[in-house]
């Protein structure tokens, strides 16, 4: 995992999700497109082939229309032969006979034609509604591509921003993290100078007790019969203090009970001796 961006491994999936998605969708309106063109093109199929019909009925309509016009006007046929019996067949009646029919097979083919177009106009028109219908959904499915990548766009917008909002919290936490622990090792830092410095100065206070307790011993040891020095001197030593003033006291009696057997021999002590060996321990 990057730890400059802990979001960067779901970022990437984001991205190749997203990228798979976008394939998938065109690949799925491309499909749909085909599908509606296929519909859209079976149903004009259809309706042409009603048109064929459509005018395989007008050339027959046509075709009967002419046949009976020529069996009505053959000099030879039943109609001719009626109108002979009748003693018509050279008047005028039987020449507007002849107009007659001509006329009946020109109404009739007239008619066959108009009925046709009519009917082949009907086809064209629902040739046109298939083919609006066609791009009606063909307009849907692209408006719903388009929807769809909205959408995406939108999510993915949300997702950047969602990122970008914990990506500021991580870096604020990061950064409060690393002043926690600045602040921390600068308190340690501090608290070792701290205790250096006190066990320093302990040292010293030892040092400075044990040469002065080394004094008295001394002037008390070279005092004899003349005086005896006590030592009451308590040396503090920090987080270590230690009351001296117990081994002074210790040591004092074991100089008295060596030295001095009689308790008068302490008021021998002037206050000018006093005073010399307070001089000597630099009091």
């Amino acid at each position: 995992m990057n730890n400059e961006n802990p979001y960067a491994d779901i970022e990437n999936l984001y991205a190749s999700n997203k990228t798979l998605q976008d394939q998938f969708q065109s690949k799925q309106g491309v499909i749909q497109r085909d599908q509606v063109n296929a519909n859209t093109q079976n149903v004009v199929n259809q309706i042409d082939q009603q048109k064929g019909y459509a005018n395989q009925d007008l050339v027959k309509e046509t075709s009967a229309g002419y046949q009976d016009y020529q069996k009505s006007i053959n000099p030879y046929g039943v109609q001719a032969e009626q109108t002979a019996q009748m003693g018509l067949g050279d008047s005028g009646n039987a020449e507007s006979t002849m107009t007659n029919k001509y006329n009946t097979y020109q109404n009739r083919t007239s008619q066959a034609i108009s009925t046709t177009n009519r009917i082949k106009a009907d086809f064209d028109n629902k040739i046109n509604d298939a083919k609006l219908s066609g791009n009606t959904d063909l307009a849907k499915i692209a408006l719903q591509e388009y929807q769809t990548k909205i959408d995406a766009l939108t999510a993915e917008l949300n997702f950047k921003s969602s990122m970008t909002d914990k990506k500021v919290s991580q870096n604020n936490w990061k950064t409060q993290y690393d002043y926690t622990q600045k602040q921390d090792a600068q308190s340690q830092a501090n608290w070792q100078t701290g205790f250096d410095y006190t066990k320093g100065q302990d040292a010293v206070a030892q040092n400075n007790w044990q040469k002065e307790y080394n004094l008295s011993s001394r002037k008390a040891s070279s005092s004899g019969s003349n005086g005896y020095v006590p030592i009451t001197s308590t040396i503090p030593l920090g987080t270590q203090a230690v009351q001296s003033n117990n081994l002074g006291t210790q040591n004092t009696q074991n100089v008295k009970s060596s030295q001095i057997t009689d308790q008068q021999k302490l008021q021998r002590l002037t206050f000018q001796d006093a005073m010399n060996i307070n001089k000597l321990l630099g009091r």
